[in-house]
């Protein structure tokens, strides 16, 4: 054929530069009947030797790096944690292999190729053969750069079926007969089933409520709360436990309590305060009161106040700790004269008899004033 058409390859070349794109694309066939397809592609002006239409390597994304499980019941299985797997290259993502080392189980959508921009989910559960720390690893093996892709997996197993966050409470020092709380516990169900719980009581000085519903589900999500009251009846450490009975492995679950009883003991020195006589108008001079506590417990002040002719200012604050003291600076302004009404009372009724030279007259004047203030008390109306 190249006999018959002695034109060599490259004079076709610099026809077709100076033809009309029209007639370019017919003299490239030409050109491949005479020179084969691959000068004739290698001819084509603006075109490079290589495929343009190579696709571009994959690239993947893992969400999260890593995985860390909650507490698992020794030999069950947890609750699952998403593993998004994303196609960030613009070819498709062929897998080979997804794979979960010893203790843990998965499961997942992604088939055997992911398409560009798309992603898929993993789902990863946690069956812990100890009470122990456990590590592992999920294992992606596909076409993408740097396979196999890794996701580090961690988790705790547990000999308890029922988790409790705290695992003891400690609800500190309470005065002697003094409701204090609620303390809060987190009750979790990690024995892998619904458990159906029969009864939750409190023992010794402590008290409680919950929001806790049966059957309760084995998720993270489903936990309850237990609010804990104490109130202690004698002095010093108590203890007690709330115990919950269910049908969980290893029921009645137990959670340890304790908290001390303390003695709050207030005192003030001096115990009483005398001003003595004051002009109208004027204040006294301040008097001063330390107020001490004697016992072994905080003591919260909700308010100090006075009242009538006398004002009081302090340091005390809102609390006073075991031990500690504040002092009170009380000053007295009269606001009228003399004493009060009963003592003035009778004070007139002593200058009434003065009036009366018999001695016998004078006392029964006297003594029938004071049967008339001592009724008028009795029939005063209430205050209240």
């Amino acid at each position: 054929m190249n006999s018959r058409y002695p034109v060599s390859c490259s004079k076709w070349r610099i026809k077709a530069v100076k033809v009309k794109n029209a007639l370019v694309i017919t003299l490239l066939v030409l050109a491949s009947m005479v020179c084969g397809p691959e000068k004739a592609a290698a001819s084509a002006p603006g075109q490079s030797s290589a495929n343009s239409n190579t696709p571009s390597a994959s690239t993947i994304n893992l969400y999260p790096a890593g995985v860390t499980f909650f507490d698992q019941f020794v030999g069950t299985l947890g609750p699952s944690q998403p593993v998004t797997l994303t196609n960030n290259g613009t070819t498709s993502l062929s897998i080979t292999k997804i794979a979960a080392s010893a203790g843990f189980a998965m499961t997942n959508n992604c088939g055997t190729s992911v398409a560009p921009g798309a992603s898929c989910v993993i789902s990863v559960r946690f069956k812990p053969s100890s009470a122990t720390l456990q590590t592992g690893t999920l294992t992606i093996t596909d076409s993408a750069v740097g396979s196999p892709h890794i996701v580090s997996l961690r988790g705790t197993g547990v000999s308890n079926p029922i988790s409790f966050s705290p695992a003891s409470l400690n609800v500190g020092t309470q005065p002697l007969n003094v409701a204090g709380g609620p303390a809060a516990i987190t009750v979790t169900n990690i024995s892998g089933s619904s458990v159906t719980i029969s009864s939750i009581v409190a023992s010794g000085d402590f008290t409680q409520t919950n929001s806790c519903t049966s059957p309760l589900a084995p998720s993270p999500s489903a936990a309850c709360r237990l609010d804990v009251t104490f109130k202690p009846t004698a002095v010093g450490t108590r203890t007690g436990a709330i115990t919950i009975t269910d049908t969980a492995p290893a029921s009645p679950h137990i959670v340890q309590l304790s908290g001390v009883g303390a003695v709050s003991n207030l005192s003030f020195s001096p115990a009483s305060l005398s001003f003595g006589n004051v002009n109208l108008g004027k204040a006294s001079a301040p008097k001063n009161v330390t107020v001490s506590n004697n016992g072994t417990t905080p003591i919260t002040f909700l308010s100090i106040t006075s009242n009538g002719d006398y004002a009081e200012t302090d340091t005390c604050a809102t609390a006073l700790t075991a031990g500690a003291t504040c002092s009170m600076t009380i000053t007295f302004a009269p606001t009228g004269s003399g004493i009060g009404d009963h003592q003035r009372s009778i004070q007139q009724c002593r200058n009434l008899g003065r009036g009366w030279s018999d001695r016998r007259q004078r006392k029964r004047r006297h003594d029938l004033c004071l049967r008339v203030i001592h009724t008028s008390q009795h029939l005063r109306p209430s205050r209240d």
